[in-house]
């Protein structure tokens, strides 16, 4: 990580948390620009992304916005979060529901995300987010690696160390 990308993470690491049930109240100020963002359940890091660094998603906003919605098909963080913290969660008779099809499981999902977490971004050019969002993942910032999304460790390193 360069002295420029470290900086930047501090910086990352500084900025507010704001929690996704205020997203109709904060959703315009979240920029349309490329950037680097974090999400949080409390004190726990459970996510670092990228926004604007292809065709697919255009910005913070947009990004931060398909988090917000938890749609599990449009999205790997509404996975991970469907997977880790609201199927062990889900009771029998949730289950019955969503197997009827009464129950949406994208609905269950964004209400999670919505009630119990927060996240941070920071604006900067694709490069510089894609470098730090690997940096990051490997735990090179103060709050270790991402619960959700570290970087895998390839069998290569695994025998070097």
């Amino acid at each position: 990580m360069t002295i420029s990308d470290s900086r930047l993470c501090s910086k990352l690491a500084g900025q507010s948390r704001i929690r996704f049930s205020g997203w109709a109240d904060i959703r315009r100020e979240i920029p349309a620009e490329a950037g680097v963002y974090t999400i949080w359940r409390g004190r726990s890091f459970l996510y670092v992304g990228v926004a604007g660094t292809g065709k697919k998603h255009r910005g913070l906003r947009e990004r931060l916005k398909q988090h917000h919605d938890g749609k599990r098909g449009m999205d790997k963080f509404s996975i991970y979060v469907f997977d880790r913290f609201v199927l062990p969660e889900l009771t029998k008779q949730q289950i019955r529901l969503a197997a009827r099809g009464e129950l949406a499981l994208d609905e269950v999902t964004a209400s999670f995300v919505q009630e119990k977490l927060t996240f941070s971004y920071l604006v900067c050019s694709a490069v510089a987010a894609l470098r730090m969002e690997t940096a990051i993942k490997q735990g090179k910032w103060d709050f270790g690696i991402p619960l959700l999304n570290a970087a895998k460790i390839s069998e290569e390193t695994e025998a070097t160390a």
